[in-house]
């Protein structure tokens, strides 16, 4: 390992910017000050509406990180007559006839354990709750196989271990790329990424929630709750400068550069989702520190309180009605759990912070599991339009992005023909949408999309994952008899496609829908039996 850095903070202040932000904390209170929680009740009634609003878009897209960052900020709600958490369904993998979920993959989890990390934010006990007759606790430790090699990826992987492993885990191999890893050669690995690697991977806040997590459970790794400390102060230190950035738009005198200097440095721009996004992963990672048995300190501690407070303020009066729900769930998520859980400590902590002895962290964490039933958006009050708050509204800009199914491709999916069939698509996003043979893995699948360059659209059978690249001999099988056979069908090989291999058809503006819907059901007739009878052959 490199030579550890003495302290660790992720962005160089200027000397102004450092006397702002001391200037800011010597202004704290010696006590622990308290959480404005009738105005975090507003808030999270809001916010709730939003999620009820738009929760069937966000789970019809068939995405783990997507269903990964409901769990996360609402819990194991139930949906459709179900605990949401049994959509992991889709993803479930088998290798040597052990589920599994997929790391670094898009059929899986984006980063390594993501999904489990974030359904252990929401109290979930792995042992008890299962998915297809699989414990999450099976479906996690069979999920070793990492498709990257960096350090900084390990944050999210180290935090679901600390909290659900059984003592035979802790010999469990890890292998990133193929390279096998033991536990503390992984916590070396994230030690060095926080030291030095980049700030892609969620600015390093998981890295720092995992390393906390992992070195307060498992006696053997305590040595390291040095290097977890000083990640975690480093954090902490960010809400800081998010509240300095808040003062300077409250402020009638305030320096409107200085907040200018602070965004550049913090590479969040003017966009208000980036200020919630920061705040809420700095808070959860500070809060799930102190529950750790981490040092939060007074300053910082009231730093938190002081800055959800201002936060919700502006969520409340202008930033809820400004943003894209579709666009900002994932933030709005972490923010979520984080206010909810520091609400859950200001009521259990003295005057020295000292946190309550009975203090049940995963009964906590289950208290907010969101129930949709409940939410009756006719009668929520309206938010009142206090027109000096919306003037604070001019220092932010929000992202807004049109997330309806694009035109041709809306209709296609309400041809009759479709409706009529018995085929069952999936996915929620604007460009596309699948069908999934049963027994099929996700990675194998029929696919209609319009393409964006000119508004065509595709109908295509994809194979994505290396460990069913053999079964491009059954494609270009298929591709000649539908050539021989069904010459109504111009269909082309891609040998290319995620190394794998796809066939396609491409339908221009003039084509009807009806045509190209006949298609899709003479491709499907055509090639899913062969497709099937290959894959019960194909071992994984």
């Amino acid at each position: 390992m490199k030579e550890k850095k003495e302290i660790w903070f992720p962005i160089a202040l200027s000397d102004l910017e450092k006397e702002a932000l001391n200037t800011l904390k010597s202004s704290m209170p010696k006590t622990p000050q308290p959480l404005d929680s009738e105005l975090l009740e507003k808030v999270d009634k809001k916010v709730n509406i939003l999620l009820k609003n738009n929760v069937d878009i966000i789970v019809a897209r068939n995405s783990l990180p997507n269903l990964s960052h409901l769990i996360c900020g609402w819990g194991n709600f139930m949906y459709d007559g179900a605990p949401v958490i049994e959509k992991m369904e889709d993803f479930i993998f088998y290798k040597n006839n052990e589920p599994y979920i997929k790391q670094c993959d898009p059929e899986g989890d984006f980063h390594p354990w993501q999904s489990l990390a974030y359904t252990s934010m929401a109290g979930v006990n792995f042992n008890e709750v299962k998915v297809k007759n699989y414990s999450l606790k099976d479906l996690a430790f069979n999920s070793v196989w990492i498709n990257k090699n960096k350090g900084e990826e390990l944050g999210h992987l180290l935090f679901a271990f600390a909290n659900n492993y059984s003592v035979e885990d802790l010999s469990k191999i890890f292998y990133l790329n193929t390279e096998p890893h033991n536990l503390e050669q992984l916590i070396h690995r994230g030690i060095e990424a926080h030291d030095y690697g980049g700030f892609e991977v969620c600015r390093k806040f998981h890295l720092s929630e995992g390393l906390c997590a992992i070195t307060a459970k498992v006696s053997d790794l305590e040595k390291y709750k040095p290097d977890a400390q000083r990640f975690l102060d480093g954090q902490t230190e960010m809400v800081g400068l998010i509240q300095l950035i808040f003062e300077q738009i409250l402020n009638e005198d305030g320096d409107l550069s200085l907040l200018t200097s602070i965004r550049d440095k913090m590479v969040i721009l003017s966009y208000f989702e980036n200020h919630i996004y920061y705040l809420g992963h700095a808070i959860e990672n500070a809060c799930f520190g102190f529950l750790n048995g981490f040092e939060i300190d007074m300053v910082h501690y009231n730093l938190m309180i002081k800055t959800v407070n201002t936060a919700n303020r502006f969520l409340y009066h202008f930033g809820l009605d400004a943003i894209s729900f579709l666009e900002s769930f994932l933030s709005l998520g972490h923010y979520r759990r984080a206010s909810l859980l520091l609400l859950e400590i200001s009521k259990h902590v003295d005057q020295n912070l000292n946190l309550d002895a009975d203090f049940n962290i995963n009964e906590k964490l289950k208290l907010y599991t969101v129930d949709l039933d409940a939410i009756d958006e006719k009668n929520q009050e309206e938010s009142p339009k206090n027109e000096a708050e919306q003037h604070y509204k001019e220092y932010f800009l929000f992202s807004v992005k049109d997330y309806n199914v694009l035109p041709r491709l809306n209709e296609v999916l309400e041809n009759e023909i479709l409706k009529q069939s018995s085929l069952e698509l999936k996915g929620g996003f604007e460009h596309f949408r699948r069908y999934h043979p049963n027994k099929w893995p996700r990675s194998v699948h029929f696919e209609i999309v319009q393409y964006k360059h000119d508004d065509s659209i595709g109908v295509e059978l994809h194979i994505e994952d290396l460990a069913y690249k053999s079964l491009f001999s059954e494609l270009e099988e298929i591709h000649k008899h539908i050539q021989a056979n069904v010459p109504t069908l111009e269909v082309a090989i891609d040998k290319n496609w995620y190394n794998c291999g796809r066939i396609h058809m491409v339908y221009n503006k003039d084509v009807s829908t009806d045509k190209i819907i006949e298609d899709f059901i003479k491709l499907i007739a055509e090639s899913q039996e062969k497709i099937s009878n290959k894959i019960q052959k194909i071992a994984v």
